[in-house]
């Protein structure tokens, strides 16, 4: 007979704290597979001085805000690398003439009121 750790009905109960912090993590690291996970874990307690000691509770309610923070402004990996590629040929832009139009004297127009 094999031991087990889990108690029966065990699957019925919310995860504890630590638990969260790992799914939570997981969460952050299938959003952002490129950011590695000390990033997110450096950034999520950078309000506090000393990570040591932080109580799993406290840790759990950092990551968790700082999952929402970036939830709320995210962009999509295509997105941010168009506008890199867009910075990157940022010379041949204004060699274009691209928005020379709205610059233009002649276009320009009196609001009508």
């Amino acid at each position: 007979m094999a031991l087990t750790t889990k108690k029966p009905g065990s699957y019925l109960r919310k995860p504890g704290p630590y638990t969260e912090i790992l799914l939570t993590l997981k969460d952050l690291n299938i959003m952002f597979p490129s950011e590695p996970m000390s990033n997110h874990l450096a950034t999520a307690v950078a309000d506090y001085k000393d990570m040591w000691g932080i109580p799993n509770k406290a840790l759990l309610e950092a990551v968790k805000k700082y999952k929402a923070e970036r939830e709320l402004c995210r962009v999509p990996e295509r997105e941010i690398d168009k506008i890199i590629e867009e910075g990157k040929n940022i010379a041949n832009l204004f060699k274009t003439g691209i928005g020379d139009e709205d610059l233009e004297a002649d276009s320009y127009q009196e609001p009508t009121y």
